[in-house]
C-alpha cells in the first residue's frame, strides 16, 4: 500500500533526527482531588509542534499506558476529562495528542479546508494533499510523543492500548500497521461517520500487528454493523470482539462502555 511505504520512509528519515528537548507547557503537577499527576509538553516531529497531555495515577498505577485518540473536528476539551478520570482510577496512564491542524494545531486557513476535503465528492489535488498531511503527519506524531515518553518516563511503551472514534480509524491503523507499539485497539462510534477520502482502514488494519481490537457499535445488530464487524475479523491479525456502546449525548462515553474498554486493556495488554 502506497501511503504506508511512504510513510515509512518518513519514520526512517525522522528516525535520523535526535529527539528534540521538549518544552514544557505545564511542570507536572499533582491533582490529588482526582488523584492523577498532568504532564504537558510541546514536541517536536518533522518541523511541526505536537502538544502532549500524559497522566499519571498517583497511586495503584499498574504501568499501562492507553493513548486516547479524537474524532476528526475534535480535540481533548472538559467532555472528555471524564474518560481520563474514569481510566486513571483503574490505573492506567492516559496519553493524548491533537490531530495535525486540530485542537491547539488549529489553523485559520487550512483547518477547515482539510475537514471539507476528507468529506469531499469530487477529486481536488490541494485538497488530497491536506489529507495526506493529516494521516502520515499523525503517524509520525504519535511515534515521536512515544518515543519521548519512553525516554523520559518510567512507562513501558513496548506495548500500548489506543481508544478511538470509527471515524478517525484510518489514522489510528496507519500507526499500527507501521508501530509494533500499538498491541490493542479500542473503538467506538457509527462506522458510517468515517471520511470518504481517508485511507481504506481495512487495508491498513490487515498489515497491523494488533493483538486484539474492540469495537463498540451504538447498534451491533444493525445490517451495516454486523458487515463491518465481519469485515474486521476477516482482516485484523488479531482477536476482534463486537459489543454495544453506553452512550448518552451529554457524555462521550459513559461508564459502562469506559469499564468495558478497562477490563478488555487490561486482559490483552498484560
Amino acid at each position: 500500500m502506497r501511503i504506508i511505504e511512504e510513510t515509512r520512509g518518513l519514520i526512517h528519515a525522522a528516525s535520523r533526527v535526535p529527539l528534540s528537548p521538549a518544552v514544557t507547557l505545564a511542570p507536572s503537577s499533582p491533582d490529588p482531588d482526582h488523584g492523577l499527576i498532568e504532564t504537558r509538553v510541546e514536541l517536536t516531529s518533522r518541523g511541526d509542534r505536537v502538544p502532549w497531555t500524559l497522566w499519571q495515577p498517583q497511586k495503584n498505577a499498574n504501568n499501562r499506558l492507553v493513548v486516547l485518540q479524537f474524532g476528526l473536528g475534535e480535540h481533548i476539551d472538559s467532555r472528555h476529562r471524564a474518560t481520563v478520570r474514569q481510566l486513571i482510577d483503574r490505573g492506567f496512564s492516559v496519553a493524548t495528542l491533537d490531530w495535525p491542524l486540530h485542537g491547539t494545531r488549529h489553523s485559520p486557513k487550512l483547518s477547515a479546508r482539510l475537514l471539507k476535503a476528507i468529506d469531499a465528492t469530487e477529486d481536488d489535488p490541494n485538497g488530497a494533499g491536506l489529507v495526506r498531511y493529516l494521516v502520515q503527519q499523525s503517524a509520525l506524531d504519535l511515534g515521536r510523543a512515544l518515543d519521548w515518553t519512553a525516554a523520559q518516563t518510567p512507562l513501558s511503551t513496548d506495548r500500548i492500548a489506543l481508544w478511538g472514534p470509527v471515524e478517525a480509524t484510518p489514522l489510528i491503523a496507519l500507526f499500527a500497521a507501521l508501530d509494533p507499539r500499538a498491541s490493542v485497539l479500542a473503538l467506538h462510534g457509527d462506522p458510517s461517520a468515517e471520511g470518504g477520502r481517508l485511507p481504506d482502514a481495512f487495508e491498513l488494519l490487515a498489515r497491523s500487528t494488533l493483538d486484539a481490537m474492540l469495537w463498540l457499535a451504538p447498534n451491533p445488530t444493525a445490517p451495516s454493523s454486523k458487515a463491518w464487524s465481519k469485515a474486521l475479523r476477516r482482516i485484523c491479525p488479531g482477536d476482534v470482539y463486537t459489543e454495544a456502546q453506553e452512550e448518552s449525548p451529554a457524555e462521550p462515553l459513559e461508564r459502562a462502555s469506559a469499564n468495558r474498554v478497562c477490563e478488555f486493556v487490561n486482559k490483552n495488554l498484560a
